[in-house]
């Protein structure tokens, strides 16, 4: 039997993905237009608190996204039912990335049209897929429904408070810690690097995961 082609695919994934999501998108949207509105009117006494719930929401659409987008068709069965379609498993996986990346960028840049900032659009939305594509890929290699949190937990607990930590724990190191995030572009353009690879990873692992069972 003929194997689906990736694009028809992709389509129909993302489709079926945005009518069963479209109320975390639209809550997540108009959410993000807060932090967007204060940074575009109100950007100097704003500033601390636009940025704190811009960095909340940013994980919140990764995790979310990724959770409904995957774990959820691992918890209703439908996962199996797709993988039993004459489609490749890893064709599965990136449409899923592809239906993931599409909601993201519509939650970024929509309230993104308010914000003039072309340097601040470019790193929410970098940070934004980078974000997405971890949440993605630990809930593609495992199973289990927690699986998207041990990132999370990762971000709230080693990189919010990382200056504090590289202070205490390395204090020859901090110059380079000072000189990486002085330049608002190098980190999140080197996220924005490192996403297809976590991506792909992801896929590998997969689709050997699914070889595996089907022996």
């Amino acid at each position: 039997m003929q194997s689906v082609a990736f694009p028809r695919l992709a389509l129909h994934i993302a489709r079926k993905d945005w009518a069963e999501s479209r109320r975390i998108i639209i809550t997540l949207t108009a959410a993000l237009l807060i932090p967007a509105l204060l940074t575009r009117f109100n950007p100097g006494d704003s500033a601390d608190f636009a940025l704190g719930l811009l960095a909340g929401l940013l994980g919140g659409c990764g995790f979310g996204y990724a959770q409904y987008c995957f774990i959820n068709e691992r918890q209703r069965g439908t996962l199996d039912l797709l993988l039993s379609l004459p489609l490749e498993p890893g064709h599965l996986v990136l449409a899923k990335y592809v239906s993931v990346y599409s909601m993201v960028l519509f939650t970024v840049n929509v309230p993104a049209l308010i914000v003039t900032n072309l340097t601040l659009t470019y790193v929410v939305n970098a940070t934004a897929l980078f974000l997405a594509t971890v949440f993605m890929a630990a809930t593609v290699v495992s199973k289990q429904a927690w699986a998207p949190q041990l990132p999370l937990f990762f971000i709230l607990l080693v990189i919010v408070p990382f200056r504090t930590l590289a202070t205490r724990y390395f204090p020859e190191g901090l110059g380079i810690v000072v000189a990486v995030t002085s330049n608002p572009l190098l980190l999140p353009s080197l996220a924005l690097a490192l996403t297809p690879v976590i991506a792909l990873v992801s896929m590998w692992v997969f689709v050997r995961a699914v070889a595996k069972a089907q022996r």
